[in-house]
């Protein structure tokens, strides 16, 4: 009788204690997944700053060629303020904002590291245009893990125009991701992604060379049609 009796009080405990152990293994299964999220994380970013990093060097690269092209011109008066670099010539004004890294958008089709634009406005309005502006992102546009700068730009479909267009977003923007997605949106990429590499380092510095040329005159016009060019494609996820 006190076998049996002794069986019956240990009987639950055996169940408890196994349920305990059940728990304990789910906690620890959560914690190790924690860790490895903790860790993938880590080694994201760091990659994003090793790519962040890239960027600006490649940047510093192709601007410069900007920068000493203007710098040569006789009359061109080059300024810095708040990060912003100026050249004023004539009517002209030609505006670069300093690079910034920016998050990763997952609901982006593809990833951008880091991001900058450069604008042209001009003093007198040429029917009501007064200038334009780009944006240069460092991503994957084309090939996914394959990071180079491209510069592209955005413009509105529908609504009043805007006097600087086309005109530059970030892909923090929600219409530059509304933009990219497949979904109709009043906005649209206005260029296409122009990789800005080596091979087209010398184009990208002539077209913004002309730009201010024509803005120096009060002789900036609207493009004809939007968008400008090829029509512009990305990778999709």
């Amino acid at each position: 009788m006190r076998d049996r009796i002794s069986t019956i009080e240990e009987g639950p405990q055996f169940i408890a204690i196994a349920k305990l152990h059940d728990l304990a293994a789910e906690q620890d299964l959560a914690l190790a997944e924690e860790d490895r999220q903790r860790v993938e994380q880590t080694t994201r970013e760091e990659r994003r700053d090793r790519l962040a990093g890239s960027a600006r060097t490649l940047a510093d690269m192709f601007m410069s060629n900007l920068y000493e092209s203007l710098d040569s011109v006789s009359g061109i008066q080059r300024s810095t303020q708040m990060n912003d670099v100026t050249f004023r010539f004539g009517q002209g004004t030609l505006l670069i904002s300093p690079l910034e890294s920016v998050r990763e958008v997952p609901s982006n089709p593809f990833d951008v590291v880091a991001v900058f634009s450069i604008s042209i406005t001009q003093d007198r309005d040429q029917n009501g245009c007064n200038g334009r502006q780009h944006s240069l992102w460092f991503c994957d546009a084309e090939e996914e893990g394959s990071y180079h700068w491209y510069e592209t730009a955005f413009h509105r479909l529908r609504g009043q125009r805007s006097n600087i267009e086309p005109y530059a977003l970030t892909p923090l923007d929600r219409d530059a991701q509304l933009a990219l997605s497949a979904t109709i949106h009043t906005v649209q990429v206005a260029r296409k992604f122009f990789r800005v590499s080596d091979e087209q380092a010398d184009e990208f510095v002539n077209h913004w060379i002309e730009f201010l040329t024509q803005a120096a005159q009060g002789a900036l016009y609207f493009p004809q049609i939007l968008p400008e060019g090829e029509r512009a494609v990305w990778r999709r996820k």
